[in-house]
């Protein structure tokens, strides 16, 4: 059992494998900062079990919080709201954004920090933020899916949609219809993920070039495509050999 214990190395490699373990120690350790401080910096988690003294001590929160963002959940509300604790928050978990305030999730700086560390974030930014050329780049080069967030305005950005499908062909299911019917749009999702078709112009759904770069990827994906091509010569070739 770990009460009683007043070696600082044995807690410390204790709570290291298992911030629960923190329960356990005695009272001294619990209230002396400077062991709470080592020990929220090997598991972020520890903060779940300190006091609230410790919980609005940030110092103590951003050692946690850079150890593991999502701790940010259990620091007292001002903290929560400090720019330089969730700015750490985020950068170890960007989804954390998720949990700031309206005023952080409109700091540019900070979100910049989220959506490169998890491009999803973007969904938790201010309604300016998804419309920042920079912000939503970032986002979408970290996860093409991040697409779906961006303003409507983006959306239609040939620079954001291609750094998108690029990243994700599946992207090119929230970018807008002008861009869904674009070629080589198209094309570009298609070489990344064949079953970006699903979201393509219909016309499109009867071009040869886009039917064998899907083919190449499994034949299974002839299906994607008008059933004319199932009778073109060279998609038969295609789909008869190995591949």
């Amino acid at each position: 059992m770990l009460e009683g214990i007043d070696n600082h190395k044995v807690a410390l490699q204790a709570v290291a494998k298992d911030a629960w373990a923190f329960k356990l120690l005695n009272s001294k350790m619990k209230k002396d900062r400077s062991f709470v401080l080592e020990a929220v910096k090997l598991n972020g988690r520890v903060l779940v079990y300190l006091s609230k003294k410790y919980r609005a001590d940030k110092d103590v929160v951003i050692a946690a919080v850079r150890n593991n963002g999502r701790t940010l959940m259990y620091a007292n509300d001002e903290l929560k709201s400090d720019s330089e604790v969730v700015f750490y928050a985020v950068r170890n978990c960007g989804e954390i954004l998720k949990y700031a305030d309206e005023k952080i999730r409109s700091n540019k700086k900070i979100v910049l920090q989220a959506v490169a560390n998890n491009g999803m974030a973007l969904e938790f930014a201010s309604d300016k933020l998804k419309s920042d050329l920079e912000v939503v780049s970032r986002a979408v080069r970290s996860c093409g899916q991040a697409l779906k967030f961006a303003s409507i305005y983006l959306q239609s950005s040939k620079k954001i949609v291609m750094f998108a499908i690029k990243e994700d062909g599946l992207a090119l299911r929230y970018a807008s219809s002008s861009l869904q019917s674009d070629f080589d749009f198209v094309s570009e999702a298609v070489n990344n993920n064949a079953r970006a078709m699903l979201f393509a112009a219909e016309f499109l759904k009867s071009e040869k070039t886009l039917a064998i770069a899907a083919i190449k990827q499994d034949k299974k994906h002839i299906n994607l495509f008008d059933a004319s091509l199932k009778k073109d010569s060279d998609i038969i070739r295609l789909l008869a050999s190995g591949l």
